[in-house]
């Protein structure tokens, strides 16, 4: 029987590793490792195989359409993917007048641009295996069609596949935009519409997707903030905090579960009561 896996991209580190742990050690689930940096992939690789799962890592520029291809290649020769969580995303702050288009276009390519690669990458396979299933339970006509009559597609029955998930992660900015983040907004406004879509398109195949919207998230890059500018941000926060890594872990495991298999299309606020 095939291992089940999770592609979680961005998880060597922060928020995506955090993800990569939660659900590998509380839904038993295998562990592919998509980053860029070979370092953190190989340490969350090791952090993984210590809760006693498997787990690879893939090197990938999720924005590029053939790396794209060859993870989503690799991740289904190393088991049966069950779940797919995008994570990797990308800030290249400025003012909208200051801001070169290269950064524009940068961080739409890698926030949005990349989640529809993966996603149509593995519900490309995830549809194909189900209409197999699909075709081989249907019954065999007792006559040949007659010369240059359609066949009759076969019926698909969500039975005929288990339940596969996407959960997609966007940010709590997606409701009202924030300065200095035209491109970064406009991103992951992107993901929750597009999530919807998927949502819409993939259900009659068992496939669920989702997203979570974080709020403001303790992770290295908001280490390197100001310590004041940090108390600014938390001001707003009333449950009067930081959110942690494994806040949004916690909430991609419900989504990642059998407890959400009615829920989908829906975005998930994960951010203290932020509403920016």
């Amino acid at each position: 029987m095939a291992k089940k896996v999770a592609i979680v991209t961005g998880s060597g580190r922060g928020i995506g590793l955090g993800i990569a742990l939660k659900i590998a050690k509380d839904l038993d689930l295998n562990i592919v490792v998509v980053d860029i940096d070979d370092a953190t992939m190989a340490d969350a690789v090791k952090q993984i195989k210590a809760l006693g799962k498997d787990a690879i890592a893939v090197k990938c520029d999720v924005s590029n359409g053939t790396d794209v291809e060859n993870m989503v290649k690799k991740a289904f020769e190393f088991g049966d993917v069950d779940v797919v969580v995008n994570n990797a995303g990308i800030t290249r702050d400025a003012m909208m007048l200051k801001m070169e288009e290269k950064d524009f276009d940068l961080v739409i390519n890698i926030n949005l641009k990349a989640i529809w690669f993966i996603c149509k990458a593995v519900c490309a396979r995830w549809v194909a295996t189900a209409k197999a299933k699909a075709e081989a339970a249907a019954p065999k006509p007792a006559t040949p069609p007659a010369p240059g009559a359609k066949p009759e597609e076969a019926k698909f029955e969500p039975s005929f596949y288990p339940k596969k998930r996407i959960i997609n992660i966007s940010s709590i900015v997606a409701k009202v935009g924030n300065v200095g983040q035209t491109n970064y907004t406009a991103s992951k406004a992107g993901v929750i519409a597009m999530t919807k879509s998927i949502a819409k398109e993939m259900s009659r195949y068992n496939i669920n997707a989702n997203c979570i919207q974080p709020g403001f998230i303790k992770t290295p890059m908001t280490d390197k903030m100001p310590e004041k500018q940090i108390q600014r941000f938390i001001a707003e926060i009333p449950l009067a905090r930081m959110g942690l890594p494994e806040d949004i872990a916690r909430a991609v495991k419900f989504l990642a579960s059998e407890d959400s298999d009615y829920i989908t299309g829906i975005s998930l606020e994960v951010a203290g009561g932020l509403n920016m």
